[in-house]
């Protein structure tokens, strides 16, 4: 995400290990030093963080059949490869997306939900 670029924030290993979960189910995966490159953790720190950041990679390039598959109907159809999940199922009970704001749907195949709280694993 190019997110870092315009926040001026500080980057810890764990905001970096979830930042690779993020990323490796979105359209595109990479990193950059940020805007504080000596005070943001890297994916090279430390061999966990290295090894996260390949394992994340794997999983970026073992969906790239279906990644491409959902850009072509993007291209020729306008629908978008992260959709809410109304788009998918219009029918389920709103209240019942509304407690899961930060899930999204992949094409109508794969569903993600992020880890975002710090200190979480789920």
């Amino acid at each position: 995400s190019d997110l870092e670029s315009i926040l001026q924030y500080v980057r810890t290993k764990e905001l970096l290990v979830r930042w690779c979960e993020v990323a490796a189910f979105t359209l595109m995966y990479r990193s950059h030093l940020g805007t504080l490159p000596n005070r943001n953790w890297q994916f090279y720190d430390d061999d966990e963080s290295l090894k996260q950041y390949f394992r994340m990679a794997r999983v970026f390039k073992a969906w790239a059949f279906y990644r491409a598959r959902l850009m072509d109907e993007a291209s020729r159809y306008g629908w978008p490869v992260m959709r809410h999940m109304l788009i998918n199922f219009p029918d389920i009970d709103r209240s019942v997306v509304e407690r899961m704001s930060t899930q999204y749907m992949l094409g109508t195949e794969l569903l993600f939900a992020p880890v975002v709280d710090k200190g979480s694993s789920r």
